[in-house]
Order: C-alpha cells, then structure tokens, then sequence
C-alpha cells in the first residue's frame, strides 16, 4: 500500500512540480551572456533512421546551442555520443539536412576542429555526462575560455558542477527545456495522477541521485589534490 501511495504522490502535479523546480528555478530568468568564447550543446537521446533523429529535447538543445553560436559568432561543440555509438554530431547533421528548407544557406557549417568563428564542431567519444565535460575542456584547451552551457534547465547544475571538476572557470548557463510552471492556484484535476507529472518527479529523482555522483566526484578529486 506504501509502494501504492508513493507512486501517486509521484504522479501528482502538486508533488512533481515542486520537485523538479528545485532543479529549474535558478536558470529560469538567467540572461544570455553578450561575449563568449564556446558555446558547448550537450547531447541527448537519438533515434537513427529517422528524418529527425534528434528527440524533442535534444534538437531543441543543439538548435538554441547554434543560434548562440551564431549570434556571437562562436565555435559550438555538440558533445556526446552514448552507448549506442550514434553521435548527437550526425544526428544533429541528419537533422539539419532534413529542416534545410527553412534554415539559412548558411546555418549548417560543419567543421572538424576547434578554431575562431561560428562552426559546428564534434566531440564523439563521451556516453555520459562526466564525459562531456571531460572530453569538451581537453578540445578547447583553455581553462579560462568563456563558455556557454547549453542543456536542459532540470539537467544545468549538474553540468556546470562537473563542467568545473573538469577545470572549466569561466562559465554561462543557457537554459533550454523548462517542464514546470510557477505558482498558481491549485486545481482539482492537479490531484489526478498523470504520466507528465510522473515523468517530471523521474527527471528531479534522477538529478538528485546523479548529483550524488558529482559530490563523490568531488570530494575524490579534493583527496588526491591533498
């Protein structure tokens, strides 16, 4: 009955809400930083062999990443590749090529290596997020560098946490995929158990619990630096 109980409070707009804005709320009102040197998109789930490989979540990453980039005309580094070996580069470049009808000529520049001006650049080997980080600050180098972060706003603290183990300094978040509203009056169907608020209280947990990872991290990188 317990177990029962639980998955309703789970499932409840009341509970899920407050659980994930925890994680949101810091980089709901962030503005966007005028001068950069990278913007760095981390990637996120794929599905191959489709017109838009890219899931909802992630293309909505990798396009805000790219608007970034071109508005500063800065590199941006689509970072990540998971355990199935399919890369968020040439998912992004799949994706790109489907929606080309209605993007500029020139919004799909594509390059291999790190250097001055708008590209889009790949970092293929990382499956998770400790990755990214890691395997981002060995291609830009410069541990000073401007960088703007672009993930999901539920998924932005632990980014920026493992980004710094990583030996970033200097970083800007830029916050994409908000999933909970601000304070309203409460409604009776905000009692009825739904599969969004669910998935919602998942996203807050599984930060939690990741962020449990990152302090372990952390506090093994501060005994070895002893």
């Amino acid at each position: 009955m317990g177990g029962l109980n639980g998955r309703y409070l789970l499932s409840i707009d009341p509970v899920s809400n407050p659980l994930l804005r925890l994680f949101e709320d810091p980089y709901r009102h962030t503005p966007l930083f005028s001068n950069a040197d990278v913007v760095v998109s981390l990637g996120g789930h794929k599905i191959p062999s489709v017109p838009i490989p890219l899931s909802d979540e992630t293309l909505k990453r990798h396009l805000y990443a790219l608007a970034i980039g071109r508005k500063l005309d800065i590199p941006v580094i689509i970072t990540g590749t998971g355990r199935d070996g399919y890369s968020d580069y040439e998912a992004l470049k799949s994706s790109l090529a489907t929606l080309r009808p209605i993007l500029r000529a020139d919004a799909t520049d594509f390059r291999k290596d790190f250097g001055e001006g708008y590209a889009i650049v790949p970092e293929t080997e990382s499956v998770d997020t400790f990755e990214n980080a890691r395997n981002t600050m060995a291609l830009i180098k410069d541990r000073n560098a401007s960088i703007v972060i672009v993930t999901s706003a539920y998924h932005m603290r632990r980014a920026l946490r493992l980004f710094r183990l990583a030996g970033a300094s200097n970083l800007h978040p830029a916050a994409v995929n908000f999933y909970t509203h601000g304070d309203r009056p409460l409604k009776w169907r905000d009692f009825l158990p739904t599969v969004w608020s669910l998935l919602n209280s998942y996203r807050a947990l599984h930060e939690a619990l990741g962020m449990v990872k990152v302090w372990t991290r952390e506090r093994v990188q501060m005994n070895e630096g002893c």
